[in-house]
C-alpha cells in the first residue's frame, strides 16, 4: 500500500491568477529578512502515538508496544482488511481495526491501556485469528494512513527560521518550534472519500430559493470575483482561514494558536465538521505567534496547490488534478489585526474595514457615527505596508507587510467580520452588561433593579424545539456562551424586556434585532440588505445619544454593525462564515490534551488519528458479503456502546447478530 506522501504525482504549473501569492519569500524585499527561506524538518508520523497520560517516553514493558516487536516475522505484519477476523467471524480484520481505533480515540486511552485492550480482545477470539497482536503492529499497519506532522524550528530571540540548533543571526541557541500539518496530505485524505468528492458539486447543484438572492458564500462577490474561471472546476476548492488563541491550562500562560482551513465548496453542514477541516499549523507557547513566520511555513504547499496537484485515488482509474486557493478568512478583532499586521481596534485607525478615525472620550477610544465611510482595499493596504516598512512608521493603522498577502487572494476584502464576536459576544453582551451589571445600576439605562423579574420571565419560557438548551437566568449572563447570546438577541430579548425597558430603548433594540435577523435569513434579497443597512445605521446613529447610552459606549463592535450589510454582499448570509464552528474545533483540540508534556504533539497526534480513522472507515467499512452487515442509527449505538461518536458520521456498520432489544 502506498503512503499518502508517495501517492501524489507531478505538480502542474499553468493557470496562474494575477495575485501576489506564492512568490519566493527571498525575492520580496518588503518582507522582513528573518522570515526568508522555507524548509521542512523533522517529519513526525504522529498518528500512532497514544501516550496521553504522561507516561515515561523511555519506559518499556511487556505491554506489547515495545520496539522489540519489530523483530517479529514480516509475514505476521500483513493484514488483509477484507479477511474475517477468524473462521466464521461476523466482522473482518479491517472492521476490527476501525473499532479498536475508534475506542482508543473516543476514550483517549494510553498506549499501556490500548495494549491491554488488544490482549483482552485476542483472548476472546477463536485460535488461530488475525486480530492485531500489539500496539506496535497496529501502528505499523496504520502507518500508510498517517498525515505527516512537521516541526518548524525558529530562534526564540530574533524569530529567524532555523535549520540547526544554533542561530547565526543573534548568536543564541534559544531554539523553539511550531507544528505544521501537511495541507496537501490532509486534502488528499479528504479526496479519497467518495462522499467528499461528490459533495464538492454542491456549489453547482444546490437548490436555490431565489436565483437572485444571497443564500451561501457562492452568491457573494468574493467567491464570484476569483478570476480565470477557477471555481468552475469540480475538483478546484477554496479555503476560509481562521485562527485564535486559546489557553490550555488554568495554572499557566501556555496556549495554542491553531490555523484552520475550511473547504467552502462543501454543503454547510459538511464544511463545518471537524473531519473536513484542515489543521494547517499549531503555534504553542506563552506568547502570541509571530504571524509572518507562522504563515510563511504554508507558502510552499499552498503554492503547489494553487498551481495544481495530482491526487491518486484508489477507487478511480486516473489521478485527479486538484487546485486550491484561500479566498476568505475570519477571526476575532485582535487575531485579524495580528495576522494582517495592523493596529488593534482601540487605536486611531483601528477599524478592520474602513479608515474612520476614533476619538478619545473619558479615557476610552470611541467610534463616532459617520456615513460615507472610505473602505480598506488590498491594493491600498499593500501600498501602506510598503510605506510603513520603508519609513518605519505606521500608516493608517498598517504596521508593515503581512505574509497573508502571499497566501490569500484579496486578503483585505476577503477578511470578513465575525458575527459571533462582533454581534453576539460583542454588542449583545455589552448591552446585557449595561442593563444588568451592578456597576451601572445608577445609570438611567440600567435594568439592574429588574433582574429578578427578568429571571422569572426567562424561567417561564417554553423551550422551543430548535433551542439547544433551556435559557439560563440573566443574572448568570457572564457565563453565557455565544449561542445563548444569539438566541437571546434573536428570539426572546424583545418579549422579556417589554414593559421593563423604556419604550425608546426597546424600539432602539428592536432595530438591532430586526437588522441582524434580516442578514441571517436563509435567502436574502438586495432589498433586505438595503433595509438591514437602514435600520442598523439608525441603531448606530442613535446609540451615542444621551437618551440611549451615550458616546462613551460607542465601541468598535457598535461601529462594525455599519459594515455587516456589505459582509452579506461579499460572503452571503452571516451564518455562512463565522467563528462559531472554529470555536467548536478549539474545544475539540483542548479535549485532546491530557497532561502538560508536549500538548502540541498530543493534539496533532489526535488530529492525525482522526483522519486515519475516517479514511479507514471509508476504505474498510464495506459489506464483504451481501446481507452480513446491518446499519444502525448512531444515536442507538451511542446509547448501547457509549463510544462511537468520533468521526461525526451518522451511522456505523455493525454485525447483524447485534440485537436492538438487548
Amino acid at each position: 500500500m502506498n503512503s499518502l506522501s508517495s501517492s501524489r504525482t507531478n505538480i502542474s504549473s499553468d493557470e496562474n491568477l494575477p495575485i501576489q501569492a506564492f512568490d519566493s519569500v527571498n525575492d520580496d524585499s518588503s518582507v522582513i529578512s528573518c522570515l526568508s527561506g522555507h524548509s521542512s524538518s523533522d517529519v513526525d508520523s504522529a498518528g500512532g502515538d497514544w501516550n496521553h497520560d504522561n507516561s515515561n517516553d523511555d519506559s518499556s514493558s511487556d505491554d506489547g508496544s515495545s520496539e522489540d516487536d519489530s523483530s517479529e516475522d514480516e509475514d505476521d505484519d500483513q493484514y488483509h482488511f477484507a479477511d474475517p477476523l477468524y473462521p466464521g467471524a461476523p466482522i473482518s480484520v479491517g472492521e476490527s481495526l476501525v473499532l479498536i481505533l475508534t475506542f482508543a480515540t473516543r476514550f483517549k486511552i494510553s498506549e499501556v491501556v490500548l495494549a491491554a485492550l488488544i490482549e483482552v480482545i485476542s483472548a476472546h477470539c477463536i485460535q488461530p485469528h488475525k486480530c492485531v497482536k500489539s500496539v506496535y503492529k497496529l501502528k505499523k499497519t496504520l502507518a500508510d494512513f498517517d498525515v505527516p506532522i512537521i516541526k518548524e524550528y525558529f530562534c526564540g530571540v530574533c524569530f529567524a527560521k532555523l535549520d540547526e540548533q544554533y542561530c547565526s543571526t543573534c548568536n543564541e541557541n534559544n531554539v523553539r518550534y511550531f507544528l505544521r500539518g501537511s495541507i496537501i496530505e490532509q486534502l488528499h485524505s479528504f479526496f479519497k472519500r467518495e462522499e467528499f468528492r461528490n459533495n464538492l458539486n454542491y456549489r453547482f447543484d444546490r437548490p436555490k430559493l431565489d436565483s437572485q438572492n444571497y443564500e451561501d458564500i457562492y452568491d457573494g462577490s468574493v467567491y464570484k470575483s476569483v478570476p480565470n474561471n477557477f471555481t468552475a472546476s469540480p475538483s478546484n476548492v477554496t479555503f476560509t482561514w481562521n485562527t485564535d488563541g486559546l489557553p490550555l491550562f488554568k495554572s499557566s500562560k501556555i496556549g495554542i494558536w491553531p490555523f484552520y482551513l475550511m473547504v467552502n465548496e462543501l454543503p454547510h453542514k459538511m464544511r463545518v465538521k471537524k473531519e473536513n477541516v484542515i489543521l494547517a499549523g499549531l503555534w504553542i507557547g506563552d506568547d502570541k505567534p509571530h504571524p509572518n513566520l507562522f504563515m510563511n511555513s504554508f507558502i510552499d504547499e499552498l503554492g503547489d496547490l494553487f498551481r495544481g496537484v495530482y491526487f491518486d485515488i484508489p477507487s478511480l482509474a486516473q489521478p485527479i488534478r486538484v487546485r486550491a486557493l484561500i479566498i476568505s478568512g475570519t477571526a476575532d478583532l485582535p487575531a485579524i489585526a495580528l495576522f494582517r499586521n495592523t493596529k488593534q481596534y482601540n487605536s486611531t485607525y483601528g477599524c478592520t474595514n474602513c479608515y474612520i478615525q476614533t476619538e478619545r472620550f473619558e479615557n476610552v477610544q470611541t467610534y463616532p457615527f459617520r456615513e460615507n465611510l472610505s473602505l480598506r482595499t488590498t491594493v491600498d493596504n499593500d501600498f501602506y505596508a510598503a510605506q510603513a516598512y520603508e519609513m518605519d512608521i505606521c500608516q493608517f493603522g498598517v504596521k508593515g507587510p503581512t505574509t497573508l498577502a502571499k497566501i490569500a487572494y484579496n486578503y483585505i476584502e476577503g477578511t470578513t467580520i465575525d458575527v459571533l464576536h462582533n454581534v453576539y459576544e460583542g454588542v449583545m453582551k455589552k448591552m446585557i452588561i449595561l442593563w444588568f451589571d451592578e456597576e451601572f445600576r445608577t445609570k438611567d439605562f440600567s435594568l439592574f433593579a429588574y433582574t429578578n423579574i427578568i429571571n422569572d420571565r426567562i424561567k417561564a419560557l417554553t423551550l422551543l424545539p430548535f433551542l439547544p438548551r433551556n435559557p439560563r437566568k440573566i443574572s448568570d449572563f457572564r457565563y453565557w456562551k455565544g449561542s445563548e447570546l444569539r438566541v437571546f438577541l434573536l428570539v426572546y430579548s424583545l418579549p422579556v424586556l417589554r414593559g421593563i425597558i423604556s419604550s425608546t430603548r426597546l424600539k432602539h433594540h428592536s432595530l438591532l434585532v430586526y437588522g441582524i435577523s434580516l442578514l441571517n435569513s436563509s435567502s436574502i434579497s438586495e432589498a433586505m440588505i438595503s433595509e438591514a443597512s437602514r435600520v442598523l445605521r439608525e441603531y448606530v446613529r442613535l446609540f451615542g445619544n444621551e437618551q440611549h447610552y451615550g458616546k462613551k459606549y460607542m465601541t468598535c463592535n457598535v461601529h462594525l454593525l455599519l459594515h455587516l450589510p456589505e459582509v452579506v454582499r461579499k460572503f452571503g448570509p452571516l451564518w455562512a462564515i463565522n467563528c462559531f464552528y472554529f470555536e467548536n474545533f478549539n474545544g475539540v483540540l483542548k479535549s485532546y490534551v491530557h497532561g502538560s508534556r508536549h500538548p502540541e504533539i498530543q493534539i496533532c497526534s489526535a488530529v492525525s488519528k482522526l483522519l486515519t480513522l475516517i479514511e479507514l472507515e471509508d476504505r474498510i467499512l464495506q459489506p464483504v458479503n451481501e446481507g452480513t452487515l446491518l446499519v444502525i442509527d448512531i444515536n442507538f449505538i451511542q446509547q448501547v456502546c457509549f463510544f462511537y461518536d468520533v468521526s461525526g458520521t451518522k451511522y456505523i456498520v455493525i454485525p447483524t447478530n447485534f440485537s436492538e432489544t438487548e
